[in-house]
């Protein structure tokens, strides 16, 4: 059975994304030089082909950015995604080259990963520490797709099967343009009881189990 998410619950893990994601954006503009704001976390139970509308809206639009699976107390994927266009625009931007389309569909992939590795690894250090738990990651990965064959993609699970879904909207702005991104974090239910636990262990918060 599926117990809904309390409000509390929905503010706890709102919070820990938003720090999260925010120490980690915040070393990456000092990097860049540049503005990154974030804007209000969506937290819910839903399955993965909702998810991908979510991210990929309802024509499944092709989307580009980093996959990073993380384990210990418990475990998931996490994600940077961008519209592909957007992930170009920002390539080009970071770069701060005028580069042809070519050269910066070639230098993509390397540069988003970069991107991805220092927000998600940051992001999930910075989980580890508030909620006082190991928590390893693999190597980030490169991903461009649909949406929907993204988030099911590399897993047997089927693809209506429910999940904790947490995202964030990133704006990376850039020469006064704002290039629009999603941190996504996606638990199967059984992971998603062990976090819910561990934040409500953390923050003396009582679950309904």
């Amino acid at each position: 059975m599926v117990f809904p998410l309390s409000e509390m619950e929905k503010d706890a893990f709102s919070e820990i994304l938003n720090i999260g994601v925010g120490h980690a954006a915040a070393s990456l503009s000092q990097m860049v030089g540049q503005e990154i704001r974030l804007s209000i976390p969506v937290v819910e139970i839903m399955d993965r082909e909702e998810a991908a509308t979510v991210l990929g809206g309802v024509q499944n639009n092709s989307i580009t950015g980093v996959r990073e699976k993380f384990a210990g107390t418990f475990q998931g994927e996490a994600f940077l995604f961008f519209p592909e266009e957007n992930s170009l625009e920002l390539v080009k931007l970071l770069l701060d080259e005028d580069l042809p389309l070519e050269v910066l569909t070639e230098m993509q992939q390397e540069a988003l990963t970069e991107v991805g590795n220092i927000i998600l690894t940051g992001c999930l250090s910075t989980l580890a520490d508030i909620l006082n738990e190991e928590i390893s990651n693999e190597v980030p990965e490169f991903s461009q797709g649909s949406a929907r064959d993204i988030l099911k993609s590399r897993t047997e699970r089927l693809i209506d099967k429910k999940i904790l879904f947490l995202k964030t909207m990133i704006l990376f702005s850039i020469k006064e343009q704002d290039i629009e991104g999603h941190v996504t974090f996606l638990m199967d239910l059984e992971e998603m009881d062990v976090f819910r636990n561990t934040v409500a262990h953390t923050f003396g918060m009582e679950v309904e189990l």
